[in-house]
């Protein structure tokens, strides 16, 4: 007993170390899941400012590389023509301080007027030398501008020609950006710090938008100089406050970005657990030192006092002893129980013994059939004839007891039962065996495992043996399931990436040689999905699966090893084979098209001759062959994908048919009263004709909703902008319309979407577009409502000007294109 409460007291503290363990293992994965999602969120901010920096910056570049391309076609020698267009840029951008144009013989002209000093030699300055020894648009540090009124940085691109350098084109910009880091508060304590290449602040909490000194951060903390790269620092002292900082760098590593935020702030959620965790825990143990005491007196010391008593009874020298039973002693029903069960042992103890031979060998054979769950249980002789079989079995292999009774096993199973005779020995000879066998029942076989004991007398001598038999047929199907799904793609069926590495490495061998290696590339597989949905991509992938299975031969190797990747193995093979199965393939596909889109594949080969060649050599090579057609072609047939999508949309819906090409003819009347010309223009009108191309991502009931949409379906309807921008990103001849179509639902005033854009953030062609394509919705009709007349079309494109369209562009259309007054 006494051994019993040790084992008690140590297992009890074991479960109490465990528990405390364990609780202290949650609150230091929780604790740390609290860190770093802090961290993230900081983090997380850190990266939202750098994309906001780099769209800033962004914007200005190309206005710069668009200046140098006017200056060299329509500007040079013309410096009135050029003040002017510059200044245009400049009233047209209220993030521009100025914008301008120095030469190579060292004169200006800027849209602020500015005309350096004589003997000012501003092709000194760093800004013009970093422009002319670099391709791209180059940032420069901070500084204080020529007439030292303001903190600029300078955006600089170099003007060439087939004579080389002719100038360069600069524009002085931070204030905006400057505003926009220095104001954000990142939650009660944290706030971010933009620098420039040289460390000197650009932006800070504490730097007022309209200060004219540069200050180095170094005056605000040693530990933020010389920052690199993208990290997450902890107890940094910056303006006499401990906290953490998470930087990266900005646009090329021309800034860097950091965000911080106070020791107190980072840590309070931290704080807060680690409390809570401790008075759990004190909570905890004074819970378990009461249960620990109920226990010591209710149960330990009565039941030491019931085994004490339990050990008293020996039944060789008084059969009458009773166990004393009060309410005082405890445990009251164990000891009545305990002095009934020997009250009933005195009456039966003499019945038992003559029972006791024959239980001695039925114990052995009923021990098995407890113990066993299988769907047969037999029972054979010395002479390994059977003596009993029964179990639910029987019937799954069609036979009954009495086919077995008396007989050997080869007697009911023929040549089939020999191998088991042989085992039924050794178990008669003394040895446990165990087997697997199978039987064919129809057009089904069955599976069963067995196993086979023999059986003692009372002597210790075999009297024969009992055996087991189990149906194991449905987990020999679930076991040739799961190696079937380890080695095939669920898609297509095909064989999948593992399978094709194992049988690439056993079927590289001479007696395979030619080995040939073909891979395969299904091209547009993303437009699809983005197009018309995973379940068409998933479809395409069959064609191409199916394709390739009637092509090739069967004793060739087909996968599918990647998302649009097959790689074939074809032993034996020579170059015109692997020539005949492209040309099949692309036969085959050609008949095939999935939305109005052709089914088209990147089709490359190697052979490997000899083992002098390292199998993945010519695994490279077969891939590089299948790349460089797919680079040959990509473009051509994503740009066909494009025009099949407009064509699946306006053929299903031939409104929208007719609505792309009234808004592009609009798109083109504006541009051209703009003076948009040539090339451009002819872009501005893709872009009227593509803008609704998303569309085809969108359901058809709601596209066909006779009614308003709910705001649930109008919710769907919007993301239309953002299908129509991957689907044209996709293709190189439309990726100029992609920004268009998907900022074309985007409002002068903020409140579009899917950005939120304000103004002049709007790509030009966008704000072109809205205006046509509110009008032509205006102005048809639609099965909600009538359409209007254009005389109220044009009051609400008035009404609405500065709200939800470009005010000055929505004049033009109104007075220059639609022949009416802009009142």
């Amino acid at each position: 007993m006494k051994s019993f409460v040790r084992s008690q007291s140590i297992l009890t503290g074991i479960v109490l170390f465990i528990l405390f363990a364990g609780l202290t293992i949650l609150f230091g994965t929780t604790f740390t899941n609290i860190q770093e999602q802090t961290q993230e969120n900081l983090e997380l901010h850190r990266d939202q400012i750098v994309a906001e920096v780099a769209l800033f910056f962004g914007q200005f570049e190309s206005e710069l590389i668009d200046t140098a391309n006017h200056i060299n076609s329509d500007f040079t020698g013309d410096d009135t023509h050029l003040l002017n267009y510059l200044v245009t840029i400049a009233d047209h951008n209220e993030s521009l301080f100025s914008i301008y144009y120095l030469k190579e013989d060292k004169t200006m002209v800027n849209s602020s007027g500015y005309t350096p000093p004589p003997g000012l030699d501003l092709t000194t300055i760093t800004w013009y030398q970093m422009a002319i020894q670099s391709e791209d648009v180059i940032y420069s540090p901070g500084y204080l501008n020529a007439t030292e009124d303001k903190i600029i940085v300078t955006l600089a691109f170099a003007v060439r020609n087939e004579t080389g350098i002719l100038g360069v084109v600069g524009a002085d910009i931070i204030t905006e950006i400057k505003e926009y880091v220095s104001t954000l508060k990142i939650g009660e304590t944290g706030y971010a710090i933009l620098l420039d290449q040289n460390d000197y602040v650009l932006a800070h909490p504490f730097m007022q938008v309209s200060q004219l000194e540069m200050h180095h951060v170094s005056e605000y903390s040693n530990d933020l100089e010389n920052l690199d790269g993208s990290k997450f620092v902890q107890d940094v002292k910056v303006s006499d406050e401990i906290g953490v900082i998470t930087y990266s760098n900005a646009r090329n590593s021309d800034y860097e970005i950091i965000v911080f935020m106070s020791n107190d702030e980072y840590r309070s959620s931290m704080t807060f657990f680690t409390t809570l965790f401790i008075i759990l825990i004190f909570i905890f143990v004074i819970m378990e030192a009461g249960l620990i005491t109920i226990n010591t007196r209710l149960i330990i010391e009565p039941l030491v006092n019931l085994v004490d008593d339990i050990k008293s009874i020996n039944v060789d020298l008084d059969m009458t002893y009773r166990l004393p039973a009060s309410e005082q002693t405890g445990f009251t029903e164990i000891r009545t129980a305990v002095n009934q069960v020997l009250s009933k042992a005195e009456e039966t103890f003499a019945i038992n013994r003559r029972y006791y031979h024959e239980l001695t060998l039925e114990n052995q054979r009923f021990l098995m059939i407890v113990e066993s769950t299988a769907d047969i249980i037999f029972e054979i002789n010395t002479e390994r004839k059977f003596v009993s079989v029964y179990g639910k079995g029987l019937d799954k292999i069609k036979k009954t007891a009495q086919d077995f009774i008396g007989k050997e096993i080869t007697d009911v199973f023929g040549q089939d039962g020999e191998e088991r005779n042989r085992l039924y020995d050794k178990a008669l000879n003394g040895e446990n065996t165990f087997y697997d066998w199978d039987i064919k029942i129809g057009n089904d076989i069955l599976y069963f495992e067995s196993s086979i004991a023999p059986i003692f007398n009372e002597d210790g001598k075999i009297m024969g043996a009992v055996g087991v038999t189990r149906d194991i047929t449905e987990p020999k199907k679930r076991q040739a399931e799961i190696e079937f799904i380890s080695e095939h793609d669920f898609l297509t069926g095909l064989n999948n990436r593992r399978f094709f590495g194992e049988a690439l490495t056993r079927m590289d061998k001479e007696e395979n040689y030619p080995l040939g290696i073909v891979m395969v590339d299904l091209n547009g597989l993303k437009i699809i999905n983005d197009a018309f949905g995973h379940e068409f991509g998933d479809d395409a992938l069959k064609q191409v699966a199916n394709v390739l299975r009637s092509t090739f031969r069967h004793e060739d190797v087909i996968c599918r090893v990647g998302g649009d990747e097959f790689s074939m193995i074809v032993p034996r093979a020579t170059i015109e084979e692997l020539e005949n199965y492209k040309v099949q393939c692309r036969e085959k596909l050609e008949q095939i098209q999935i939305q109005n889109l052709p089914i088209s594949i990147a089709y490359g080969y190697e052979i490997k001759h000899n083992d002098q060649t390292s199998i993945d050599e010519v695994m490279k090579l077969s891939e590089n062959n299948m790349y460089r057609y797919k680079l040959s072609e990509s473009n051509s047939i994503r740009n066909h994908a494009i025009q099949a999508i407009l064509t699946t949309l306006t053929e299903k819906y031939k409104e929208e048919k007719i609505h792309s090409s009234k808004v592009a003819a609009l798109c083109k009347a504006i541009g051209m009263k703009l003076g948009i010309k040539d090339e451009n223009l002819k872009e501005l009108e893709m872009a009227g004709m593509y803008h609704d191309i998303g569309k085809i991502s969108i359901p058809d009931a709601i596209l066909n909703k006779p009614g308003r949409l709910t705001d649930e379906e109008y919710d769907i309807m919007k993301t239309h902008t953002e299908a129509g921008y991957q689907i044209l990103k996709a293709a190189d001849q439309y990726s100029n319309l992609a920004d268009y179509a998907l900022s074309h639902h985007e409002r002068w005033d903020g409140k579009g979407y899917p950005r939120k854009m304000i103004g002049e953030e709007i790509p030009f062609y966008s704000r072109i577009i809205a205006l046509a394509d509110s009008f032509e919705a205006m102005t048809a009709d639609r099965p909600y409502r009538p359409k209007m007349s254009k005389a109220d079309a044009v009051k609400e494109i008035i009404r609405h000007s500065g709200q939800q369209f470009d005010p000055k562009l929505a004049k033009i259309f109104v007075e220059q294109v639609l022949k009416a007054k802009f009142e």
